[in-house]
């Protein structure tokens, strides 16, 4: 830079230097430490998809720096012949510290998830100072590129314009696939609803009720008063369940939300849709095989109410057939009704990021995103936000709610907190930052954690009785299919809370099912086995409907009309890490057959078997005759499920 630079060479040079940065500093290190998320997530056109829309908003976010900076410029050129010149330094100097920042960063965030921080600190002096030798080995290396980089200063302003001869080309490639990829999307979107395209089997009924589920986020039937736990801790649920269908053998497709809704939605279990990493998404084919998109082409009015983001969020998942998402994000809906679809390395770098975090704590944005959370730890929200739809609806409408309750931090309203466990513990949101794994010594802290845990179960399901007086007042029930179930259960046992990991034992896939017809008021309790998996299925036979091919459940409807129904084999799957887990135990893919009062678990890093009886919660050692065949039969059908 010279004393006769001008506002144009300063806008094109910050906007250079900054997308130097960022394709050259920024994405590789993001990229290194998000890399086995990434290619476990995405196909590789969803990859290509992410890294386009990333490179496109990073050149925005260049082109608003490089625009300032000209401004800027200008301004100080009336004052100083230098006001050009000061101002690309000041980028220069903003720019490598931007660089030390992120480099910090990452070193820090990949060394508690490479070293486990919670382990190394409670192992006393050596483990930290570890973690003390690799900030200093990292500083020493940052400070030593910092000093060489000022010393060659003008060789770095050589080395950004000669890399945009690469960043240039890759700016208009990924330009190119980001509008071919909305084009695509759009035109396949307009083609496949211009027209009811989709052929029903069976004979429909003339007038389709309308459907709601309510599922809970991380209900364990067993802590559940419905499935006679010696707390009162659901008497609204055993209200219902009196004039309701209940079985009392349903096990959730998955110990973890987002795999387990897939199936709630599809009918697929997560093996065949796929869903089973964090950053995961449906394809365009596959993000139209779902229940609400067939239900909309049968001229239903459909919506959601979800409040675990973003598993939850049926935008994020792009998955298409809700008319309406609530709450929605505006970014995630633009991106959604764009075409350019879900771009979840976008929103994961921004959203952990160190800027992103001090932008919200220095803004009133941190308040609204403090809010939005108590908001979501409550169902009162979401149940008055259904509420509010119900009485809008003009046409029959599927509805389903997702409750995020009594899913951890364990946080019961005032009126049920300290009901179970008096101590002054476990009473805020930070203090269920700990590790997932503990120690036999620490189960006693365990049991005080669970005890909250019953406690939001109390809360929970005092909302949930007051929305159902809201369907009974309004007579919403009379023409009402009305599901409950929840996507998996909780563990406070085994070494282990909460829920995710390997294991698929009975307190974490033994969850809550209830289906209510309309105007029903005898209930019945139904011992046949079922799955999330059975739920879509189930409700298109209800409708007179033949679920499709694609579908992996079967109908439930069976069960209470055919006593002689027979469910078959049943799966639940865990097709991902548990990535903040070090130990080996936890570094593993599980699937498991259920049968009866009988579950084969195989874990399948470890090509290891448990044989399980998942009526009475414990690993059998010793087979019967009889179990022998069941197991035999079970280990066949796992041979049968693709584990990728």
């Amino acid at each position: 830079m010279t004393n006769n630079t001008t506002p144009r060479e300063v806008f094109s040079f910050t906007f250079k230097w900054w997308m130097f940065l960022f394709i050259a500093v920024l994405v590789p290190l993001d990229f290194i430490y998000r890399c086995g998320a990434l290619l476990a997530s995405l196909f590789p056109w969803q990859l290509a998809q992410n890294f386009s829309a990333l490179i496109l908003f990073f050149a925005i976010l260049a082109l608003g720096l490089a625009g300032v900076s000209a401004a800027f410029s200008l301004l100080g050129a009336r004052r100083d012949s230098h006001g050009a010149e000061i101002v690309s330094k000041i980028n220069v100097i903003i720019g490598l510290s931007f660089v030390i920042i992120i480099f910090f960063d990452y070193v820090w965030r990949w060394v508690k998830i490479t070293f486990d921080i919670h382990s190394i600190v409670k192992s006393g002096k050596l483990g930290l100072l570890i973690t003390f030798l690799l900030l200093i080995i990292s500083s020493i290396i940052i400070i030593i590129i910092y000093k060489r980089l000022f010393a060659k200063i003008d060789k770095l302003f050589s080395i950004v314009r000669s890399s945009y001869k690469i960043i240039a080309p890759l700016f208009i490639l990924c330009s190119i696939t980001s509008l071919l990829i909305i084009s695509y999307n759009i035109f396949s979107y307009y083609r496949e609803n211009g027209a009811n395209q989709t052929s029903f089997e069976g004979q429909r009924i003339q007038q389709p009720p309308n459907i709601i589920i309510i599922t809970f986020d991380a209900l364990a039937a067993r802590y559940t008063s419905l499935h006679e736990y010696h707390l009162q801790t659901t008497p609204n649920l055993d209200k219902l369940g009196r004039e309701s269908y209940v079985f009392d053998n349903m096990y959730a497709s998955s110990n973890w939300t987002l795999p387990s809704l897939a199936s709630l939605l599809t009918g697929k279990y997560p093996s065949n849709h796929k869903l089973n990493e964090e950053m995961s998404y449906f394809g365009r084919t596959s993000g139209r095989q779902n229940l609400p998109f067939l239900l909309r082409k049968m001229s239903y009015e459909t919506a959601v109410v979800w409040s675990n983001p973003p598993y939850s969020c049926p935008w994020e998942n792009n998955l298409v057939g809700f008319d309406q998402v609530l709450p929605n994000s505006t970014i995630t809906k633009l991106l959604f009704e764009s075409g350019l679809g879900p771009t979840p390395w976008l929103n994961n770098l921004i959203s952990e990021s160190r800027f992103y975090k001090i932008f919200y704590a220095i803004s009133d944005l941190w308040q609204y995103r403090a809010d939005q959370i108590k908001t979501f730890l409550r169902a009162n929200f979401s149940l008055a936000k259904a509420s509010e739809l119900i009485t809008k609806f003009r046409k029959p409408f599927f509805l389903w709610v997702h409750l995020y309750p009594p899913h951890a931090p364990y946080l019961a309203n005032s009126d049920f907190l300290y009901t179970v466990l008096p101590e002054r513990v476990f009473d805020t949101k930070d203090s269920y930052n700990r590790p997932l794994w503990y120690a036999p010594e620490e189960q006693p802290v365990i049991d005080q954690l669970f005890k909250r845990y019953e406690e939001y179960i109390c809360d929970t399901d005092h909302e949930f009785g007051r929305f159902l007086t809201f369907m009974k007042e309004n007579q919403v029930l009379n023409n009402t299919i009305l599901i409950v179930s929840s996507d998996h259960g909780e563990l406070f046992e085994r070494g282990f809370w909460s829920h995710g990991g390997p294991y698929l034992y009975e307190p974490l896939i033994h969850v809550p099912l209830i289906i209510h017809l309309p105007g029903q008021t005898q209930g019945k309790r139904l011992g046949s086995i079922a799955s999330t998996a059975d739920l879509a299925p189930t409700i298109l036979d209800l409708l007179g409907v033949k679920p499709p091919g694609w579908m992996d459940g079967q109908s439930l409807k069976p069960a209470w009309q055919d006593g002689d129904f027979d469910p078959g084999v049943k799966f639940s799957m865990k097709l991902s890490y548990l990535s903040s887990s070090r130990d080996p135990k936890f570094l593993t893919k599980s699937i498991g057959a259920i049968r009866g009062n009988y579950e084969l678990i195989k874990y399948l890093d470890l090509n290891q078997y448990e044989r399980y009886d998942i009526k009475n919660d414990k690993i059998l050692k010793e087979l019967s005759p009889d179990e022998e065949k069941i197991f035999s039969l079970l280990q066949k059908e796992l041979n049968r499920i693709p584990s990728k």
